[in-house]
């Protein structure tokens, strides 16, 4: 049987970690993306005078790590800025089931409506492919160490089309959720990609069939 202090503190816990984790998580990756963002305008000014100085083309010698790195800032973001607010943003009388052992706690733990559950949703759900930039970056090595593939090739035809494939999928995938109503509260987790299955519709007019293609992207 749970008592009711394990239930307070595991559910405080939950809901109280996103909260002090993720704005760390949002500060470092804006900071991050100023630098690289800020190295690379410099680099380019750089390059750019000594082209002037020397009537010659010069290779630009940024990384190509780094535009790879800004996609990563930007998605990371997302994902931490909509952590950042836990379920504060959950609709305040969602569905949760009467069963439910944190029942009580989740129903104070929240002050938000559709609405806010949607955003939270949407941002969510931009930064969940955040790590596919890691692997990029994996492949990338193997190109430069293995393959010894130059940095002008690698920014002109591996980089976009990384860019290209991973925002293409999250920016459709997060607008195909938001348009058929796929985020909905999850529960201690906050807003994400779920479905809603309350047991009397009656009672839950609002959020009662919500979700209903959810399975396939709950993955």
């Amino acid at each position: 049987m749970v008592s009711e202090y394990d239930v307070t503190r595991f559910t405080l816990a939950y809901t109280i970690i996103p909260c002090s984790r993720a704005p760390g998580s949002l500060i470092s990756s804006s900071y991050m993306l100023y630098r690289i963002i800020k190295n690379i305008r410099m680099t380019h000014r750089s390059v750019r005078r000594r082209e002037i100085r020397s009537s010659a083309i010069i290779s630009s010698p940024v990384s190509p790590k780094d535009y790879l790195l800004i996609g990563s800032c930007i998605l990371d973001i997302c994902l931490s800025f909509g952590l950042s607010f836990s379920t504060f943003p959950a609709p305040k009388k969602g569905y949760i089931p009467k069963r439910h052992p944190y029942r009580g706690w989740q129903m104070k733990l929240k002050f938000g409506n559709i609405q806010t559950c949607t955003v939270q949703g949407f941002f969510v759900q931009l930064g969940t492919v955040a790590p596919l930039y890691n692997l990029a970056l994996c492949i990338l090595y193997i190109c430069i160490v293995r393959y010894k593939i130059r940095d002008k090739t690698l920014i002109n035809s591996y980089v976009p089309v990384v860019h290209i494939v991973i925002m293409g999928f999250i920016i459709f995938t997060a607008f195909y959720a938001l348009a058929k109503d796929l985020f909905n509260d999850a529960g201690i987790m906050g807003c994400l990609i779920s479905e809603v299955k309350p047991d009397k519709c009656a009672d839950h007019p609002k959020t009662c069939g919500r979700g209903k293609h959810a399975k396939p992207f709950e993955i």
